[in-house]
């Protein structure tokens, strides 16, 4: 967009719809990736097996939206 404040409202509106998605605990982000994982594995297995041969897809922990709070993230 070529106009910074239209870009900003959209962005903001973007962000309102889904923030539902960012919770502290970060549940609902590890199932979303679990998700995006099986649905590469069905629909395009050639560029899954291409993402697991670079890197394992394993579970870490990062830091959540929240200070101090820790979410599970599986890719």
């Amino acid at each position: 967009m070529d106009n910074e404040a239209h870009a900003f409202i959209c962005f903001c509106g973007i962000m309102k719809r889904l923030e539902g998605n960012f919770r502290p605990d970060g549940q609902l982000m590890s199932v979303k990736f679990q998700h995006l994982k099986l649905l590469l594995q069905y629909s395009d297995p050639e560029f899954y097996s291409y993402l697991v041969s670079r890197e394992p897809m394993t579970c870490s922990s990062v830091t959540a939206v929240a200070p101090g709070a820790q979410a599970r993230v599986c890719i």
